[in-house]
């Protein structure tokens, strides 16, 4: 009897925790279609990576198996861009709108300020036959055209893909060469390194000049700049900041923080600004002072 009547306290225990447990989820994926600050909330319940982002519905971030994009602070991933399992995006990379980086075979690393442009897809094979590893690794200051689509390759340092450009599963690309516009790139092909080749399949045009190479090497920071610009304007905290100009008050603030607009300052001697009238001696008497006094 006694084992009947623990069950019964049992069941009813589980049976309350299942309908609270219901009834938080169910609350969480209706505030999904609310506005962005309670969606985030809501997924941060739901267990998921949305509450992370701070522009968009759209999930930038997918974790799969174990496995957990990783974007630098730094870095800038557009709304509509999607990281899958195992993708790493250093150091002011940006990866633009549309584009799919899926690593849930083998690892993506994406350089620092490197670029990949919109609808760019990047993905991976289990395997090479070669038996080189069969992740996708884009050196640093690396320029992807709009449209490419990156199969188990590496990239070195400083190329550029032109738009809609294939590179399939084996390829490199050694540093500083670039390719034309609807390349495709055979399997097990390596581009030398400062030259410029193209078509369908890839062949030798010329070597790059002292000037191509260096516009190829600065443009990669044309884009992060510019993906700095999408970024204020997508961030939910107020950026007005950065487009007042420079006075010669900048020079002094502590001069304008303390004097010209009144905030308390607390010096070593631990006094208030001097407003003329005699100063508290309490630190809540003096902050009362100094707000009375303005």
């Amino acid at each position: 009897q006694d084992y009947l009547k623990e069950a019964s306290m049992n069941s009813a225990k589980h049976l309350l925790k299942t309908m609270a447990k219901n009834c938080r989820l169910l609350s969480a994926r209706k505030t999904r279609e609310a506005p962005l600050p309670p969606q985030q909330a809501a997924s941060s319940i739901l267990g998921d990576m949305a509450f992370m982002e701070e522009s968009s519905k759209h999930k930038q971030m997918l974790p799969l198996y174990d496995l957990l994009p990783v974007s630098d602070n730094t870095a800038w991933v557009a709304p509509t861009a999607t990281l899958v399992g195992e993708v790493y995006v250093n150091a002011n990379s940006t990866v633009w709108y549309g584009c799919v980086l899926r690593g849930e075979i083998n690892t993506i690393k994406v350089g620092a300020y490197s670029n990949i442009l919109d609808n760019t897809v990047i993905h991976t094979c289990a395997s090479l036959p070669t038996g080189i590893p069969a992740s996708v690794e884009i050196g640093q200051n690396v320029t992807v055209g709009p449209g490419s689509t990156l199969f188990s390759c590496t990239i070195d340092n400083d190329v550029v893909v032109g738009a809609k450009s294939i590179i399939l599963e084996g390829s490199r690309l050694e540093k500083g060469c670039q390719l034309a516009p609807g390349s495709v790139v055979p399997p097990g092909r390596i581009i030398p390194a400062n030259q410029l080749w193209g078509g369908n399949p890839v062949e030798y045009i010329k070597d790059l000049t002292t000037g191509e190479l260096w516009a190829n090497y600065s443009g990669s920071y044309i884009h992060t700049g510019i993906a700095q610009q999408h970024h204020n304007e997508f961030s939910m905290w107020n950026n007005a900041y950065l487009d007042r100009p420079s006075t010669q008050d900048d020079i002094d603030p502590q001069n304008i923080d303390t004097i010209n607009h009144g905030y308390l300052y607390l010096n070593p001697e631990d006094t208030v600004r001097n407003t003329g009238g005699a100063q508290p001696q309490s630190n809540w008497k003096k902050l009362l002072f100094n707000l009375l006094s303005r």
